[in-house]
């Protein structure tokens, strides 16, 4: 994982503008990341609660979403998604993950992408509704980057 100053130096980097995040889903990602000790001078008030960090338990959650989201052909969900998950991967600095995360093809909603991760956490890790929507046709055809089904309509395109 970087460090909690590598992460608070990309966070500035965001909010100044100086990075791009033109929806602000990255600025969004990268708070989950902050230890309260880092953003201290940003809390107004000292007794304001404050998220534990664990990423991977934050990642998986929101991978529940982004699986939902994909296979509802919601394709700002979609960019939200995968934005989210290119900040927090960039924090966890797992290169091998980042690597196969990245040349995963976007089509399908990221689909392909979010296959990634689920092979990564694994189903175990999964709510029980995602592993059952996990387990359809549908599912397997877009993470495949192939139509949900023929003909969709809903925004895979046309055969």
């Amino acid at each position: 994982m970087r460090s909690q100053a590598e992460i608070r130096a990309r966070f500035d980097r965001l909010r100044s503008g100086d990075e791009a995040d033109v929806f602000g889903f990255a600025g969004e990602a990268i708070v989950e990341a902050l230890e309260r000790e880092t953003v201290l001078d940003l809390i107004p008030d000292p007794s304001t609660d404050w998220h534990t960090v664990n990423l991977p338990a934050t990642m998986i959650g929101y991978l529940a979403f982004a699986v939902d989201k994909a296979l509802s052909h919601r394709g700002i969900s979609a960019v939200r998604s995968h934005e989210k998950f290119q900040v927090w991967l960039w924090c966890l600095n797992d290169q091998d993950l980042i690597d196969r995360y990245d040349s995963a093809d976007y089509q399908q909603y990221g689909a392909p992408k979010l296959q990634v991760l689920v092979e990564h956490f694994g189903l175990a890790a999964l709510p029980e509704d995602t592993r059952k929507a996990l387990d359809t046709d549908e599912w397997r055809n877009m993470s495949a980057g192939r139509f949900c089904v023929s003909n969709c309509v809903e925004g895979c395109g046309h055969e």
